[in-house]
């Protein structure tokens, strides 16, 4: 019994020590994402987690370390989205809008992803942490994107180098609008005084709307979802939220 004891004992004590690395990686994510890599402290992680500083310590050595560790959370989050696409049938094409949406979700939802695209930017790529962002998505579109010219659902001659860099370009701006919707209401003005800035997820719907006709084959450009597939009947020609039927 008392063997049993002693590991009932231990399997508690290591969940609690997980539960409080995900909360520290999650106070961290905060700071990280709110005030950027440079201008944050242990001691303001540690503020922001409710634990004292050598807490933090036990878990994590050094800023560093914490940041790799988001970055790494953050990682992981965005393949299992592009793991999860991937896996769906349909054009390829298809799925690269998908991925930008519901990576554009991912962003919106979770300031651990968010923190791991800004890290991404802040903080030199090293051999220890080949993890960035970036990895978890770039090469995978990259990939899709021949598919497309494969399946036919990319129009023949289109750069698939070209649409890739879009892609890059539309994340980042998405990181952008995310964390600062500001920037959406200085480039375009409200209709009315009350209007709020529509969602960065309804412009990058509108943006494949103007891009799909240049870059799609014409025999499947009815059946691509500008929206992405899950966004069907959520938001409608102008990006304003409609009722799912």
């Amino acid at each position: 019994m008392p063997d049993r004891e002693e590991g009932v004992a231990a399997v508690a004590k290591q969940e609690r020590a997980e539960q409080t690395r995900r909360s520290l990686i999650r106070a961290a994510a905060l700071t990280f994402d709110d005030v950027g890599y440079e201008r944050s402290s242990l001691t303001r992680i540690s503020d922001a987690a409710g634990v004292s500083k050598g807490a933090l310590s036990f878990h994590f050595s050094s800023k560093d370390e914490l940041a790799d560790a988001v970055q790494e959370s953050a990682h992981l989050a965005a393949r299992a989205v592009v793991d999860s696409v991937r896996r769906r049938s349909g054009p390829a094409l298809q799925s690269v809008i998908d991925i930008t949406h519901e990576l554009a979700v991912l962003l919106e939802t979770d300031p651990v992803a968010r923190a791991g695209a800004r890290l991404g930017r802040e903080r030199a790529a090293t051999a220890a942490l080949p993890r960035h962002w970036n990895v978890a998505w770039a090469e995978p579109v990259r990939r899709l994107l021949h598919h497309a010219q494969a399946d036919g659902s990319l129009l023949a001659g289109t750069n698939v180098h070209t649409v890739a860099v879009l892609v890059a370009y539309l994340m980042s701006g998405l990181e952008t609008t995310v964390r600062d919707r500001g920037v959406l209401a200085e480039l375009v003005p409200q209709r009315e005084p009350d209007d709020l800035p529509e969602p960065p997820r309804a412009w990058l719907s509108r943006i494949w709307e103007l891009v799909l006709p240049e870059v799609a084959a014409a025999g499947h450009l009815a059946m691509l979802v500008a929206e992405g597939s899950r966004g069907r009947g959520v938001l409608c020609p102008l990006g304003h939220p409609v009722a799912k039927p």
